[in-house]
C-alpha cells in the first residue's frame, strides 16, 4: 500500500491479519466519513488470476471488524474482490469511505 501510506515494515511474506502482524504506528491518512478516496498500491510479484480486496475497520483486529469497500468503478464482484495485481507496478482505485463509520484510529 502506497497511499494511504502502510505501517512500516521490513519486507517480508507475513501474511497475518491485518497488515502484515506489523505494529501500530502514527496516523497517515485523514479522510472523511462517506468521502471518496483514491488508494494506491504497488505489485511487485504479479499473477495473472490475482484479486484484491480492501476492508476497513474502526480499530478492530478481529477480522469481524472489517467491512469491505468497494472499488468505485463497479470492478468489484459480490464479495468486493476486484482483479488487481496482474501486472507488476503501481494501481489504484477510488474508493467511498462508509458513512456511518467514525474512528480516530481506523485501519484500512
Amino acid at each position: 500500500m502506497l497511499e494511504p501510506r502502510a505501517r512500516p515494515t521490513e519486507r517480508g511474506y507475513n501474511n497475518t491479519a491485518p497488515c502484515g502482524g506489523t505494529e501500530k504506528g502514527p496516523i497517515h491518512f485523514m479522510a472523511s466519513t462517506g468521502s471518496r478516496n483514491y488508494l494506491q498500491w504497488k505489485t511487485i510479484k504479479s499473477h495473472k488470476s490475482s484479486n484484491c480486496t480492501v476492508r476497513m475497520s474502526a480499530g478492530g483486529l478481529s477480522s469481524q471488524d472489517f467491512q469491505v469497500l468497494v472499488p468505485r468503478d463497479d470492478s468489484a464482484n459480490h464479495e468486493g474482490k476486484f482483479p488487481c495485481g496482474r501486472n507488476s507496478g503501481f494501481e489504484g482505485k477510488e474508493f467511498r469511505l462508509p458513512s456511518d463509520i467514525v474512528c480516530a484510529n481506523c485501519i484500512i
